[in-house]
């Protein structure tokens, strides 16, 4: 059986009122979560998805919040995002 292959493309992220300096950081530990995220066998199988435009709900945080703490929680919206965009619409099979 074949792994199954997942692409993830982020074009743009807008985050305010972070320190840039914070940037990379945040970049890393979300890709790292992406990653651990996406290797757990899903609840239910992904289904092929493309999603356009993603607006997950605001991550407040207090401002002495670590990057990885940001990019972790950015990472739990977008999988939450992706593994809902590839299922069924309820009442139909």
């Amino acid at each position: 059986m074949r792994p199954r292959r997942i692409v993830i493309m982020i074009d743009e992220l807008q985050l305010h009122g972070v320190d840039v300096q914070m940037r990379l950081a945040i970049g890393d530990a979300l890709e790292r979560e992406l990653t651990r995220l996406f290797t757990l066998p899903p609840a239910t199988p992904y289904r092929a998805a493309r999603i356009e435009h993603m607006a997950p709900p605001p991550i407040a945080l207090a401002a002495e919040a670590l990057a990885a703490t940001l990019g972790t929680r950015l990472a739990e919206r977008v999988h939450a995002g992706v593994a809902s965009a590839g299922q069924p619409a309820k009442g139909r099979s």
